[in-house]
């Protein structure tokens, strides 16, 4: 029989040299510090407005913000943004570097969850109940505030975004 507290828990190994992320930096014409990694792919949360996305990244750009998506495979980044695909266990340094993060909840952000930039997630209007008793973002989320994005009032988000990453 397994005895579970006696298992010590693991710690996932982050990976990549700074050499490796400089080199996607430079490609990507990224700043570290200064980019917002965009993360608008999840497989359990419904998709947040495509126009939250591509006003996000006009409105940090004009703030002389870097903004690239994360996507993997056939994923499209976002308009006018590069395409960051990199093995999960390369996105927490990754992050580290890039210094910021929007996503729409996801295991993404489990994942990348103890990387030390500023995060901000992201919802649908239409708030799906996961249980009897509380919606995805009740659920889910890590953070007091999660932003609900909905077509009424996608400017105001934008701002709330910005304000939750410090900008």
């Amino acid at each position: 029989a397994v005895v579970f507290d006696q298992i010590a828990p693991t710690v996932p190994q982050l990976f990549g040299s700074p050499s490796e992320f400089e080199e996607i930096f430079n490609d990507n014409q990224l700043e570290p510090g200064k980019t917002v990694v965009l993360s608008p792919y999840a497989n359990n949360v419904p998709p947040i407005l495509e126009e939250y996305w591509i006003k996000l990244a006009e409105r940090l750009k004009a703030m002389g913000m870097s903004v690239c998506t994360n996507a993997f495979g056939e994923q499209v980044p976002i308009l006018c943004t590069p395409k960051v695909e990199l093995p999960f266990c390369k996105l927490g340094r990754f992050l580290d570097m890039a210094g910021y993060l929007v996503s729409r909840r996801s295991g993404f952000d489990d994942i990348t969850h103890s990387s030390l930039c500023r995060r901000v997630e992201v919802y649908p209007e239409k708030i799906y109940k996961r249980s009897l008793v509380a919606t995805t973002a009740e659920c889910f989320s890590y953070t007091e505030n999660p932003i609900t994005v909905g077509k009424d009032n996608i400017d105001d988000c934008i701002e709330e975004t910005i304000s939750q990453l410090g900008l």
